[in-house]
């Protein structure tokens, strides 16, 4: 999604954590929710952007310990700069690019009119920036791709960031990119930028992503558990929750403002991080249970597919010829919802996964052998 490029991990270097893939699972469906119920039947919640943030936290959260790893191998004289970037790079395009250009091939086939005026920014990863330059109202059933080009900018940049910086400057330089985020917001607000194009504005969304990235640098500074336990966990849900509720309660009974908005996306920003954060270290109880139950373990593994693949479902039904405003909305997002996961289903058996295993020809440690034990997590996730 934009958030399903976000489905990685340390790639083996820690055991799995199972729960995240089951948050990447709720994630997707919270945007499936936004697209294929009407807005009427939705409640007030903005499950799209909540579904969006919390893939953009824990891609924030697990790139970052990803490249912490890379950075103590570095530091330790294990391996260089450069040989550390390489195996970055190449795991994320092994994982991400496949995929995402072979839809786009197969879109260009089958919708030339819309692919001809959006080739340079589908191929670049810049739709967000048509969306906040050319046309912020624009919808189509590749939309949903801004926010695969929002992580890949930010997969572009990041890793220099979390490997040049001085070690003394890290977390300034962390808690800076946090404040990115509502400062961007702010300052568009302030000039009367339209909601849409906050929402698809990088810069407005690098605190989902910082956040994530900051909390992965204090797991790795004083471990998972004394985190997931420590006043900053209390004060992600004590500071996001109510206000949270009390953004999204005035906004679903019409009272709301671009500036509601901003606060409505910092709420979910914090929720998303005390989230990421607790299923890392593991839910307890039914929440833990049904995060770890094996059907969203298997639809977190193929998120990025589901997310990938889903939006353009009703409308290959209407080039079919089939009225999908005759289908009731129930049976029509059950239908969307199986079609998706065979889809993706498919893309993973067949596509996906045969090319993601080329990843073990490029692991993150090059030489020596990766310990058992690891400091900063007491559980991994895959990649």
């Amino acid at each position: 999604m934009g958030a399903a490029g976000s489905d990685v991990s340390s790639g083996g270097l820690r055991p799995y954590m199972p729960q995240l893939d089951g948050v990447r699972a709720c994630a997707v469906f919270m945007v499936f929710v936004s697209h294929w119920i009407p807005w009427s039947y939705q409640g007030g919640f903005p499950w799209n952007n909540f579904g969006v943030d919390l893939f953009f936290v824990l891609s924030g959260f697990l790139i970052t310990d990803i490249l912490l790893n890379g950075r103590r191998y570095m530091e330790g004289g294990e391996q260089g700069l450069l040989l550390t970037l390489r195996q970055f790079y190449v795991r994320r395009a092994l994982r991400i690019f496949p995929l995402y250009f072979a839809f786009l091939l197969v879109y260009a086939l089958t919708a030339p009119s819309f692919v001809n005026e959006l080739t340079p920014w589908l191929w670049t990863y810049t739709l967000n920036l048509f969306r906040v330059l050319i046309d912020n109202n624009w919808e189509a059933p590749i939309s949903h791709l801004w926010s695969l080009s929002v992580e890949e900018q930010f997969y572009l940049v990041w890793p220099w960031v979390i490997l040049l910086t001085p070690r003394r400057f890290l977390l300034p330089v962390l808690l800076l990119s946090v404040a990115i985020g509502p400062t961007t917001k702010v300052i568009l607000g302030m000039n009367e930028v339209s909601e849409r194009v906050i929402r698809f504005f990088t810069l407005s969304r690098m605190d989902t992503l910082a956040l994530g990235a900051l909390l992965a640098y204090a797991v790795h500074q004083y471990g998972l558990l004394s985190i997931a336990k420590s006043r900053i966990s209390d004060w992600l849900i004590w500071a996001g929750l109510p206000l949270f509720c009390v953004v999204v309660g005035l906004r679903a009974v019409g009272i709301g403002s671009t500036n509601w908005m901003i606060l409505e996306l910092s709420a979910e920003t914090l929720l998303c991080g005390w989230v990421v954060l607790h299923a890392a270290q593991g839910f307890q109880g039914l929440t833990g249970r049904l995060l770890a139950s094996a059907p969203l373990v298997y639809l977190g593994r193929i998120s990025y597919g589901l997310y990938l693949l889903h939006k353009p479902i009703p409308s290959i039904f209407q080039a079919c010829g089939i009225d999908t405003d005759e289908i009731q909305t129930g049976i029509g997002f059950f239908l969307y919802t199986v079609l998706a996961i065979l889809a993706a289903s498919l893309s993973w058996y067949l596509f996906e996964g045969p090319l993601n295993r080329l990843k073990r020809n490029f692991p993150y440690r090059v030489n020596g052998v990766v310990p058992v034990c690891q400091p900063a997590f007491a559980r991994g996730t895959r990649e």
